[in-house]
């Protein structure tokens, strides 16, 4: 079977997955009672996977998907290639209790993951050029303007083509071929770090599960009001003059006949030596 995955992944550039019972475990502590699990089992697995290109989701859910009554296992998993990310955005797999099987269900689905807000970034290579740009906007039919402009198209264009044959010569023509499929893994790997950093499931105020991006937004915003959004009954306002007229203390006594000496205290220019301890 591992043989057959990963030629199939040899030839496989579109997403895909595996959900299996692969009768194998992953990690320690993924089988209860039965046989303990070693760390051969563990590497074996492992390295069929890394060498299949695939690795594990992230899940919600029952943490043992296997069961006969004596024994509990971690048995069924999920797994997905370097190119899931590049079709799919967010990826919510949940195991379910247990029913009449004696497997966990898989749910998959595919929620809707809110995209952050984009700031507009402005190159400044767009100004080197801008006042001949400006005259031939208000004045685009004068000859000279647009003679102008087309020579220094075909200049840009004729330098570009320079460079580019630069450095496609340095590069030997066959980064440019694997270059790409390098890229569109680069940019798969950087949506997947964006994916994971969502949040999809989340424990309210009543212990209570919760899910979706809005309802997390919800219990998250209804937290932190109740933390920073209300005041404590609890506190009382202190006064001004209880710390630059409160002259029964000794302490404050000795704080007006050393350093204040007759200014008040928001008046007061600390130096480099000077300690209120």
């Amino acid at each position: 079977m591992w043989t057959a995955l990963q030629n199939w992944a040899e030839t496989m550039d579109a997403p895909w997955c595996i959900l299996a019972d692969l009768n194998s475990v992953l990690h320690p502590g993924e089988r209860m009672v039965g046989i303990e699990v070693s760390e051969g089992e563990i590497k074996s697995f492992a390295d069929r996977i890394t060498q299949s290109g695939l690795q594990e989701f992230l899940y919600v859910g029952t943490f043992f998907t296997w069961t006969n009554k004596s024994i509990w296992s971690r048995i069924d998993i999920a797994l997905y290639n370097e190119y899931w990310h590049d079709t799919f955005d967010f990826t919510h797999f949940h195991f379910l209790i247990q029913g009449l099987s004696d497997h966990s269900l898989i749910s998959l689905s595919f929620p809707h993951c809110p995209k952050p807000k984009y700031s507009f970034l402005f190159c400044d290579m767009w100004t080197r050029d801008g006042h001949r740009c400006a005259q031939l906007q208000h004045d685009p039919c004068n000859p000279h303007l647009q003679q102008q402009e087309e020579i220094a198209r075909n200049h840009y264009v004729e330098i570009n083509q320079s460079a580019l044959s630069l450095f496609k010569q340095q590069s030997k023509a066959d980064w440019i071929t694997y270059g790409v499929d390098y890229s569109r893994v680069f940019m798969v790997k950087i949506k997947q770090r964006m994916v994971m950093t969502n949040i999809y499931t989340i424990r309210n105020h009543l212990d209570q599960w919760v899910e979706g991006f809005d309802a997390v937004f919800g219990v998250m915003t209804a937290f932190y009001k109740t933390l920073l959004g209300t005041k404590d009954p609890s506190r009382i306002p202190l006064a001004q003059h209880a710390i630059t007229k409160k002259k029964d203390s000794l302490w404050v006594q000795w704080i007006h006949e050393r350093y204040l000496r007759g200014k008040e205290i928001w008046d007061y220019t600390s130096k480099g030596d000077t300690s209120w301890y």
